[in-house]
């Protein structure tokens, strides 16, 4: 539902848009009453309410025009015209959670309560986030001594981002943040990887990777930050290898592979009166990666991801974030490992470099303790090329021959979809 706009948290005045009115055009009716009609409070009330009854003589079955009309009877304070255009309005449209708002809104100016309930109700009903009719439920809660009913109204509002809920339980010092966040995502990313050779010497690889994501994090305004997940790879996460040998014969073929990836973030949230929450952290990951191309190939690393976050709510649904890091690798190992008894595991110790990630979260809240996240991201990491190290046999001899591994840069790019549940 798009919301129509409101005035604190008791009045919803901005009127319907012309669009709205689309599936009916009674004919011989001017341009200009439309406009006035549905002028999305750029009419004065009086030409709003005009314009409306025009449109009403010639089809007195518009929603949206009564509902605009009752919009601008609101704003000269007459009541009971409100009423009845938004009582009108409900008749035609039932499925209009403003409409019942708003005549909810009208009843408890009335002196009528418990009719007022029952509307906004119906209008939590009909839009299970709607922050504005929790609160306004809330308000009249309090008026009838309902206090523990008030409360959680107000919370679910606050929680919700509506800012007279957030001022009042501030005020009381009641705690409403749903603070705590369980995730559970699926990803699926390309992975391009290549070391930098002479030709014809060449190793890349390439495929897509499925992965999966457990996480938790702590997440509220003005408040310490922290987030921990895990992440691996499952399934059919198999690259396309294309190669050489030492001598620059090509080789081609498929390799068995095995990603994992966890990571710790601290940080904290500043919001305060911004129209965003930020949120700079640091942090501690660890990166693995196992593939076989005829002998094994175990790499591991640690790095220190330094970031920032940024979160916008474009409404009490859907918000959009933006996450970049840098991430400073250390400690990077390879190990190689072959599948005979002829020499022993080698381990080189990896070149440290940079890499760098960023994320942007399109989140959809359909019920307050559940959200459903999209996120397209990016990452780019290097390696950096390691001494050479001595081969020996499993007996502990020389075998004559050193390794290196040469340095290296990986692409990945994709999508994950991830539910978090919120407590």
């Amino acid at each position: 539902m798009n919301r129509r706009g409101y005035l604190a948290c008791l009045l919803i005045l901005t009127v319907i848009p012309v669009a709205a009115f689309a599936q009916t055009s009674p004919a011989k009716v001017d341009s200009s009453v439309y406009k006035a009609c549905f002028s999305n409070g750029a009419s004065k009330p009086e030409e709003v309410i005009s314009a409306c009854s025009a449109i009403l003589q010639r089809d007195p079955e518009v929603a949206a025009a009564y509902y605009n009309r009752g919009v601008a009877r609101m704003q000269l304070n007459q009541l009971e015209g409100a009423l009845a255009d938004f009582s009108k309005a409900v008749e035609i449209n039932p499925k209009d959670p403003d409409a019942w708002n708003n005549r909810g809104l009208m009843y408890n100016r009335l002196g009528k309560p418990g009719d007022a309930v029952s509307d906004f109700t119906r209008a939590i009903e009909l839009d299970s986030v709607y922050g504005k009719a929790y609160c306004n439920r809330g308000l009249v809660y309090l008026k009838l001594g309902r206090t523990a009913d008030a409360e959680e109204d107000l919370k679910t509002a606050a929680r919700l981002g509506v800012k007279e809920a957030e001022d009042y339980l501030k005020s009381k010092g009641i705690v409403y943040t749903l603070p705590h966040r369980f995730e559970i995502a699926f990803s699926y990313s390309q992975f391009d990887y290549k070391e930098d050779l002479q030709p014809p010497l060449k190793s890349t690889e390439t495929g897509w990777i499925p992965q999966v994501r457990v996480g938790y994090s702590y997440v509220a305004d003005d408040q310490f930050y922290f987030r921990a997940f895990g992440e691996i790879s499952f399934g059919n996460d198999n690259t396309d290898y294309d190669g050489s040998t030492l001598t620059g014969t090509p080789v081609t073929g498929t390799t068995r592979d095995d990603f994992a990836r966890s990571e710790v973030n601290m940080g904290y949230t500043f919001k305060e009166n911004l129209p965003l929450s930020i949120t700079p952290y640091i942090g501690l990951g660890y990166r693995y990666w196992k593939r076989d191309i005829g002998y094994n190939e175990t790499y591991s690393w640690w790095y220190l991801p330094v970031g920032v976050k940024f979160l916008y709510p474009v409404n009490q649904k859907f918000s959009v974030g933006l996450n970049a890091s840098m991430n400073i690798m250390f400690e990077g190992w390879m190990t190689i490992s072959t599948k005979n008894d002829v020499y022993a595991n080698t381990t080189v110790q990896l070149g440290n470099k940079l890499g760098y990630l960023a994320e942007l979260p399109l989140s959809w809240r359909p019920y307050v303790n559940w959200a459903f996240t999209v996120t397209p991201w990016y990452e780019y990491s290097e390696i950096g090329q390691s001494p050479w190290e001595p081969l020996y046999y499993t007996n502990g001899t020389y075998s004559g021959f050193v390794v290196q591994e040469p340095s290296s840069r990986t692409y990945q790019y994709g999508v994950r979809v991830s539910t978090e549940y919120l407590f």
